[in-house]
């Protein structure tokens, strides 16, 4: 099964935890690499460039 790189800012975490559990139960593995919490002030495109290096290490 593929993993699946997910990420997002503080105004997603709640949606990216729904979409996280159903790829799970699908049998996806899930890699998190955005915030956990709504107090995380993280701004996006630092979790999209992250999301986007880790598929570009995955080779």
């Amino acid at each position: 099964m593929r993993t699946i790189v997910i990420g997002c800012d503080n105004a997603a975490v709640h949606l990216k935890g729904e979409l996280m559990d159903f790829m799970e139960k699908k049998g996806y593995t899930v890699e998190n690499m955005g915030c956990d919490s709504t107090e995380d002030s993280t701004y996006y495109p630092y979790v999209a460039e992250k999301v986007c290096q880790e598929i570009i290490n995955s080779g």
